[in-house]
């Protein structure tokens, strides 16, 4: 149960965290605030459950045989919740600031569509590189992943206005950011380059062993 409580928790932190930052004037240094929150996270809670915070993560780690199924349902549960109490919560703390900014978006869903996949990819893989490497302390196994969000979330947020995250994308949804066929490319994206990266995890590493 601790491990299922620490996925809502920091998916929680991370998700609330994404859409506040986006409401605060300073869209720029979202990604900042993101990939900090996403380390200071994993270091917390890295003992506890893996540090997933993502849907998409937790589809690669199970892929891998890294999580079981029922480990999977309760970890996307937990995740999922936690987007969603961070749109909840997020949309009363934004109310009191004068209400949200979020607006619904304006891009091509193809365009979109490629830069969830590409972007979850990388972060996904390079989860999975830095997390099967028994060797590589705590410290790597959560700096990496926040670094991989930075990276992705310039390099691709003009065409997206990035999630690579189906609880951040449930969370973006609730707070009227996302609508109609949004809402499920960013959703599909997300998974799509999570299978994708457990693919590419096999290309270097072999067959998982279930």
């Amino acid at each position: 149960m601790k491990k299922y409580l620490a996925e809502l928790i920091g998916t929680f932190f991370f998700v609330l965290t994404v859409l506040m930052a986006a409401n605060n004037g300073s869209s720029t240094m979202m990604p900042l605030a993101a990939g900090a929150m996403l380390v200071g996270s994993s270091l917390a809670l890295y003992a506890i459950s893996g540090a997933h915070f993502n849907p998409a993560i937790s589809l690669a780690a199970l892929m891998r045989g890294m999580i079981d199924r029922t480990d999977f349902l309760y970890y996307v549960v937990a995740q999922l919740a936690g987007g969603v109490l961070a749109a909840t919560l997020g949309s009363f703390l934004l109310s009191c600031a004068g209400g949200l900014e979020l607006r619904p978006l304006q891009h091509q869903w193809i365009c979109t569509l490629i830069s969830e996949v590409l972007g979850t990819l990388a972060l996904v893989f390079i989860w999975l590189q830095v997390h099967q490497a028994a060797e590589q302390n705590v410290m790597t196994k959560a700096v990496a992943p926040g670094l991989a969000l930075l990276a992705v979330a310039y390099s691709l947020g003009h065409l997206s206005d990035w999630a690579f995250n189906p609880a951040l994308a449930l969370g973006m949804a609730l707070m009227g950011a996302l609508q109609g066929l949004d809402t499920w490319v960013y959703l599909g994206g997300a998974l799509l380059g999570g299978a994708a990266a457990a693919s590419l995890f096999q290309v270097f590493n072999g067959p998982a062993e279930i």
